[in-house]
C-alpha cells in the first residue's frame, strides 16, 4: 500500500520534479508516508479500564505471567507512581468517554470493573515519562486487588507500557510488604499482566490475560 502511494505521488507530479519547489514538496510527503504516526500534538488524553474475567478458573494457582522478580518490580514501580501521582503534576479527565464501556462491563456479571481512570498528559520520551499509579482499593479480604501502572510515551511512535499485578479475592495468600518497601510478594494467587504496545490514536486498544484485562484509549486534545 505504502509502495502505491509512492509511485502515484511521483506520477503525479513527473513533470515538475526538476522544479525545486515540487521536490521539496514530493519529499515532505514521502516523510510523512514513512513515518505516518509521529507525534504532532502536545497534549493528549489517556484513558484505561481493567477489569477481571470473574469465569477464569484459578482453582490450581497457575502462576500467568512473570517471575517474582518482575512481580516485585510491577509493585516498586506502582510504589513510585503514586508518589508521583501525589506530588501534583497530573491533570485528571473531568470527562471519561469511555464511560459507557466502563458501565457495561460494572453491569456484566462475567466481569468486575477494578479500575477506570483518565488523565492528560505530554507526550515525552520513555526516559523522561513518568508512570502512572493503576489500582483499586478492595473493601474486604475477598475482593481482589489489582496494583500497577502505565506508562506512555512518545517519539517516532506512541507506546503504551502496562504493568498491572492482580490477586483474586477470596485467595489464602495475601499481598505483603517487605521492610524496603518495595513490594516483595508471595507468588502464589497472583497473575502479572507485562505487555508493550504501539498505539494508534482514538483506537481503542484491548490486552488480554486470561484472568483480568485492560482497554486504553489515547486522543489528541
Amino acid at each position: 500500500m505504502i509502495a502505491n502511494t509512492i509511485q502515484s505521488a511521483f506520477a503525479m507530479h513527473s513533470v515538475a520534479t526538476k522544479r525545486f519547489g515540487n521536490a521539496c514538496i514530493i519529499a515532505l510527503s514521502l516523510f510523512a508516508i514513512t513515518f505516518p504516526s509521529v507525534v504532532l500534538a502536545k497534549e493528549y488524553e489517556v484513558e484505561i479500564i481493567v477489569f477481571q474475567h470473574t469465569g477464569a478458573d484459578t482453582s490450581e494457582n497457575e502462576i500467568w505471567g512473570e517471575s517474582p522478580l518482575h512481580t516485585a518490580d510491577i509493585a516498586k514501580q506502582a510504589l513510585q507512581a503514586t508518589e508521583n501521582s501525589e506530588q501534583g503534576g497530573v491533570v485528571d479527565l473531568l470527562e471519561k468517554k469511555l464511560n459507557s464501556l466502563a458501565q457495561q462491563l460494572k453491569s456484566s456479571p462475567n466481569y468486575k470493573l477494578l479500575d477506570h481512570r483518565g488523565w492528560q498528559q505530554s507526550l515525552l520520551s520513555k526516559a523522561s515519562t513518568s508512570p502512572s499509579p493503576i489500582g483499586n482499593k478492595p473493601v474486604s479480604s475477598s475482593d481482589p486487588t489489582l496494583l500497577g501502572s502505565v506508562k506512555v510515551y512518545g517519539g517516532q511512535f506512541i507506546v503504551a507500557e502496562l504493568a498491572l499485578l492482580l490477586r483474586p479475592g477470596g485467595s489464602s495468600q495475601t499481598l505483603s510488604q517487605d521492610t524496603s518497601g518495595f513490594g516483595s510478594y508471595v507468588r502464589t494467587a497472583q497473575y502479572s499482566l507485562l505487555e508493550k504496545r504501539r498505539i494508534k490514536l482514538n483506537e481503542i486498544h484491548y490486552f488480554d490475560h486470561p484472568l483480568f484485562g485492560a482497554i486504553v484509549q489515547i486522543r489528541p486534545l
